[in-house]
């Protein structure tokens, strides 16, 4: 294994990520939610309030919304255009994850063996092609690190103070982005190994360069949006961090336990490494820069674990830490030929392909329809075949094969994208059927659907933001209240007479996502339209315009 290798990996590596940027539509709800804010962002030239729909929406600050925009204005409203920044953001945490690793072994092939196991992670190459703001949060967190770590071991007054006021630079941005879990999980770092260290006075007289820093970066903005919507940080506080964390009603809530199988998943597939190297990093907890990175996973893990709500994302930023430790793992073990960890991470991979490849010749004939979606159905095959290769590679021949597992997970994320079941694309992917049908949805005077996703889908390749949404609010339950009267929330039994009174208005599409039997009832309710386009869960009503 050798640098000149691992850097033949990294073409392969974009490759794969930029390869399906554009081969599906937006899945709802949160691509087409993140696609559409962005947006109307540009569109609308308010660069201060977040907007989604046309209504308040402040679960989020801004910033991540500002790099989503300004791809949107300078590229166009394409899928490339709005996967482009997270795209953008994971390339530029594994750059920061192999600076990280060279920084604090000095090992100039374990740093590239880093970056390389970062991209060949499941989670990362997910979320890398998939628009949230997950991807940019990560990015920030790892310049907070790598900052944190420089600050601590720097032999120089300037370079201490300049990696602390990075530090501030990187948690500015990253409250901006996601909000202020940016300013805790630095802290959850900085603190016990400080203290561990024997330097806590070092940390409190340094640390409140990079606080101000950090509200520097903050302050203009924040100033801006609570003076042009004052409830803005009472909500986005409140509502987003305190209740989320510890309220009785957090959203997404989950068990303790919920982040371990995550965990084993997001860093597929090399989860087989897990258990030597949290072994190895408990033996070499002395050894400050092992220390460091483990301080830095477990008190993410523990933090997340403790708060009510939970996202499998949310586990994103601590792979900047454990990946060095796994790469360290597998390069050592490499360098004494002791395959015992290889052996066991090609196991769990062969074993994980055997179930996908059985499951998906089993059971795909419901998921793909034979006469049309044959070849589809082929192609996903590919995906768990592959895993199996790479896990039959590292039984036999696991010095030859050390690095299959990342070609074969680069091998898997173009195939999912093209490999979706139609049943799949249609349900969680609508924009494809939006394109289609655009022609009708631009003649409209109205636009109606009773999905949140489906309407955001639908404002976004219609550059609008005045969709009127059928049944609950949603994600949209603050706008809605803060907007009672805007006239675009209506209860589903009162669809056909909303109908009826506005149709003189203009043409009326209705496009409902008909995914249970309340749907259907609601499909039953409204008069025959003039045109009818369905699809297996889609349904695109035309209702003219009637004149009286």
């Amino acid at each position: 294994m050798t640098r000149r290798c691992l850097l033949a990996l990294l073409p392969l590596a974009l490759l794969a990520y930029a390869l399906p940027l554009e081969w599906r539509g937006l899945w709802i709800p949160d691509e087409s939610r993140y696609a559409q804010i962005a947006q109307e962002l540009w569109r609308s030239g308010d660069w201060v309030v977040p907007h989604f729909l046309g209504l308040p929406y402040f679960e989020k600050p801004i910033g991540g919304y500002w790099t989503q925009a300004i791809a949107q204005a300078w590229l166009g409203d394409s899928l490339f255009s709005v996967r482009l920044v997270p795209l953008l953001a994971s390339l530029a945490t594994a750059a920061l994850v192999v600076r990280l690793t060279r920084s604090i072994w000095q090992d100039r092939t374990l740093a590239l063996l880093a970056g390389v196991l970062y991209l060949s992670c499941l989670a990362v190459a997910g979320l890398a092609t998939y628009v949230t703001l997950d991807a940019q949060f990560a990015c920030w967190m790892a310049l907070a690190l790598l900052a944190l770590w420089q600050a601590q071991a720097a032999t120089t007054l300037s370079a201490a103070l300049g990696n602390w006021a990075l530090l501030g630079l990187a948690c500015g941005f990253g409250l901006l982005t996601k909000g202020f879990l940016a300013l805790v999980l630095p802290v959850l770092v900085a603190v016990p190994f400080f203290i561990l260290q024997g330097r806590l006075g070092e940390l409190l007289k340094r640390g409140p360069l990079a606080v101000l820093v950090a509200a520097l970066v903050v302050a203009p903005w924040a100033l801006l949006v609570a003076h042009r919507d004052p409830d803005f940080w009472n909500f986005f506080f409140w509502h987003e961090h305190i209740q989320r964390f510890a309220g009785q009603d957090a959203q997404h809530e989950r068990p303790f336990w919920f982040y371990g199988p995550i965990l084993l998943l997001a860093i597929l597939p090399w989860a087989g490494l897990l258990p030597r190297t949290l072994g190895a990093a408990w033996r070499e907890r002395r050894h400050a820069g092992t220390a460091f990175l483990g301080l830095a996973f477990a008190t993410q893990l523990v933090f997340f674990s403790l708060s009510r709500g939970k996202l499998p994302t949310y586990l994103l930023p601590s792979l900047t830490a454990l990946v060095p430790l796994l790469a360290r793992t597998l390069l050592e073990g490499y360098r004494r030929s002791d395959f015992g960890a290889l052996r066991l991470n090609g196991l769990c991979n062969l074993l994980l392909g055997l179930v996908g490849l059985v499951a998906l010749l089993v059971y795909g004939g419901r998921l793909y329809d034979g006469g049309d979606e044959g070849l589809t159905h082929g192609l996903a095959l590919l995906a768990p075949l592959a895993l199996l290769v790479a896990g039959l590679g590292a039984l036999r021949w696991p010095r030859l094969t050390a690095m299959a597992p990342a070609v074969a997970l680069w091998v898997i994320l173009p195939l999912l994208s093209v490999a979706l079941p139609n049943s799949v694309v249609d349900n969680k992917l609508p924009s494809t059927f939006i394109e289609a049908q655009l022609s009708h949805f631009k003649k409209a005077g109205l636009l109606v659907s009773n999905d949140l996703g489906v309407a955001a889908s639908l404002a976004w390749a219609t550059h609008r933001d005045d969709v009127v949404v059928v049944g609950g609010p949603g994600e949209l339950k603050y706008g809605f209240e803060r907007e009672p009267d805007s006239g675009r929330l209506i209860p589903e039994q009162g669809l056909a007479a909303w109908l009826a009174a506005h149709r003189d208005q203009g043409p009326v599409d209705i496009l409902l996502r008909v995914d249970g039997p309340s749907d259907r009832q609601l499909l039953d309710s409204l008069p025959e339209p003039g045109e009818s386009i369905a699809s297996e869960r889609l349904v695109l009503l035309v209702y003219p315009r009637l004149t009286l």
